[in-house]
This record gives structure tokens, sequence and C-alpha cells, in this order.
């Protein structure tokens, strides 16, 4: 089956959605602090600010499916709040990150990515290229610099981003303590 996959600006709706791919990507690069995910509450107003003040895509498709059943319930006129009809969409990854001025100076307006996420199902597919040209697309739009990370134990080949015009310009490390 072909999906047709569109890219478009998070919303509120996609908060639950977000906030299990947010546990997945916790347990995917589980550290000893957990860091990645601290409750539903907090990850909850985290993706909010996320989506309301910066910058967050998501990739979808349509589910034949869930889109037929809607579409008899609204040709037999079924579409009464005693009959909950389910979300047509299947959300199939998310990418987030900050727009701001850089530390050093404010002149730059520096896109920052936070995390890039596509559920293991997913992957091997087009949604991570689609967000990943996406997000590249809004940065070349809107930023003078974008930054992207990519995790040790990510699935992410590096050669994506250098293939795209990026170069490596610094490792990070971290010590948990």
């Amino acid at each position: 089956m072909t999906m047709d996959i569109e890219i478009y600006h998070a919303e509120m709706l996609d908060v639950p959605w977000m906030i299990e791919q947010v546990k997945a990507f916790s347990e995917f690069y589980a550290n000893q602090k957990k860091q990645f995910y601290p409750g539903d509450d907090q990850a909850k107003i985290f993706l909010t600010n996320l989506i309301t003040k910066q910058v967050v895509f998501v990739a979808k498709y349509l589910d034949p499916i869930e889109a037929e059943n809607i579409k008899e319930a609204i040709d037999s006129g079924e579409t009464s709040t005693k009959k909950k009809l389910s979300d047509p969409w299947i959300r199939t990854g998310f990418i987030a990150g900050f727009l701001y001025p850089h530390f050093f100076n404010p002149d730059i307006v520096v896109l920052s990515e936070l995390f890039w996420w596509v559920p293991e199902k997913y992957r091997g597919g087009r949604s991570g290229l689609m967000l990943f040209n996406m997000f590249k697309e809004f940065g070349e739009d809107h930023a003078d610099q974008i930054i992207m990370t990519i995790e040790e134990e990510s699935p992410v080949n590096p050669r994506i981003l250098t293939k795209k015009g990026f170069r490596v310009k610094e490792h990070s490390y971290i010590l948990e303590v």
C-alpha cells in the first residue's frame, strides 16, 4: 500500500500522540536519569510550548479504512455524538526545534533541532526524510544557521546531512552524574 504522507505544523490535537512518542524516544535513548521523559503532565506542557512557540512538524497519512468509516457515517447521517469517530490520520514521525538568536551574535538566527523521531515501524520509509526536508526548508526561510544533532545510537545515517550541505562542526559528550 502506498502512503501519501503529508508534513504539517503540529497542532494541539497531536499532543497525546506526541507524548507517546516522547516516551518511546526516551526508552530508545534511555540514560540513567531518563531526562527525555519527565511524566505526562510535564511532557504536555513542554510539547504545548514547542507547538505554540517553536517549530514542530508532524508526518501523517490518511488511514483508508478510518476515512471510509467517516465517509459512511457522514453519508448515512450518523455523525451524532453517540458514535465516536476515530482520527483517520496515522502519524509517522515528528521533528522539533528552537529558533533563537545566536548566543555570541544576536544578529544571527539559529534553528536548532531538538529531536527528530520516527517510530520504528515507519523507519526506512519517506517520513524521516520528508520531516528533515521540511525542517531544513523552514530553516532556510527563517534562520541563518541550522543545527542538527544525531544521537550515537540513532539509526539516521550522517551522510544524509552531509549530502544536504551540512558539515560536522563539533562533537558532543555527556557525563551522567
